[in-house]
């Protein structure tokens, strides 16, 4: 089951634990799927048992569910403007060459929540969490 909330993203673990027991999905084989500052953009990583790191939505599913949940982050890279707030920049429009660098890496992406489910967290992450070089 893949699941977009609709709810603000600091609430986004308000209804997910009742969503994961009504449709029998156990939260040792649920993955989170993110964005991530800390990362540049187009690069990954695989994580597990990690703090939120600010990122309030993850925060919220903590709060919820528990930290170790397997994450799969991926990199959005840091404001350039400081002054422009953090919220304005995770909800800005990507430039047309970070949408196409994401697009780009969107089959790498996609192998490693592949192989998160088939060779489970530890593997994948040893596969999956090398730097890429851009």
């Amino acid at each position: 089951m893949l699941v977009k909330p609709l709810t603000f993203m600091n609430q986004s673990g308000k209804y997910l634990r009742s969503l994961l027991s009504n449709n029998s999905c156990d939260l040792d084989k649920s993955i989170l799927v993110h964005d991530e500052l800390t990362l540049p953009i187009g690069q990954m990583k695989i994580s597990t048992g990690k703090s939120a790191g600010g990122h309030n939505g993850v925060k919220s599913i903590f709060d919820t569910l528990g930290n170790s949940l397997c994450r799969l982050r991926l990199g959005i890279g840091q404001k350039e403007n400081p002054d422009m707030a953090l919220s304005d920049y995770v909800l800005t429009t990507f430039k047309q060459s970070e949408g196409q660098l994401l697009e780009s890496r969107s089959k790498h992406f996609l192998n490693a929540l592949k192989s998160i489910l088939d060779d489970g967290v530890e593997q994948a992450m040893n596969i999956y969490n090398q730097p890429i070089k851009q």
